[in-house]
Order: C-alpha cells, then sequence, then structure tokens
C-alpha cells in the first residue's frame, strides 16, 4: 500500500512497520515528529494494513 502523505517520508513509513501501532492515538504520536496531517481514516487504513502484516 502506498500513502501519498507518507511516500514524502520513508522514516516514518519505517517506524511505523518497526513499533507497528494498532491504536490511532499510537500513530499520530508517530507521524506528529513530521507535522503530518491525517484523518482518522486514513489512520485506521494504515492500521489495518499494519495488522495484516504484521498479525
Amino acid at each position: 500500500m502506498e500513502n501519498e502523505k507518507l511516500a514524502p517520508h520513508p522514516e516514518i513509513s519505517a517506524k511505523l512497520a518497526e513499533l507497528c501501532p494498532m491504536a490511532v492515538a499510537d500513530v499520530r504520536v508517530i507521524i506528529a515528529s513530521k507535522r503530518i496531517a491525517m484523518d482518522t481514516p486514513e489512520i485506521e487504513e494504515l492500521i489495518t494494513v499494519i495488522r495484516q502484516h504484521a498479525l
């Protein structure tokens, strides 16, 4: 899955893959360091992909 907001920030994508956050708040903390604005449905979609690959 490619997310247009994360594409310019591969280090954030790597951190998400490493930490495998399972809550919206956890993802928000990670993406806040680069001031990436994402809506809750976008974050939930990311969490779904993370769950598919991690579990």
